[in-house]
């Protein structure tokens, strides 16, 4: 009972993004979530336009490779509660 509801919880939040304004450009965040029955999959997009777009990308690209796949498989794992996971980026 208390997994079906968790479930249900979790498949209201379909997708979620947040749009940070930085100086000479604009990062906006995409998160989509998908279940189904073998559990969840988290789709993670990043997509910074304007002029310092390159300067950023590489920043994030850096930092994604160094500390933020461990950070975040963490989160998704604590929020998920026990659902097997499958992340991509």
């Amino acid at each position: 009972m208390k997994f079906n509801m968790i479930f249900t919880e979790v498949s209201r939040f379909k997708s979620y993004t947040e749009v940070t304004s930085l100086l000479g450009a604009k990062m906006s965040f995409i998160h989509t979530l998908i279940v189904n029955d073998r559990g969840c999959t988290i789709n993670h997009e990043v997509v910074c336009t304007g002029f310092l777009s390159s300067f950023y990308g590489l920043l994030l690209r850096k930092e994604y490779k160094t500390k933020f796949p461990i950070a975040l498989k963490n989160l998704a794992r604590l929020a998920s509660n026990g659902l097997p996971i499958s992340l991509k980026s």
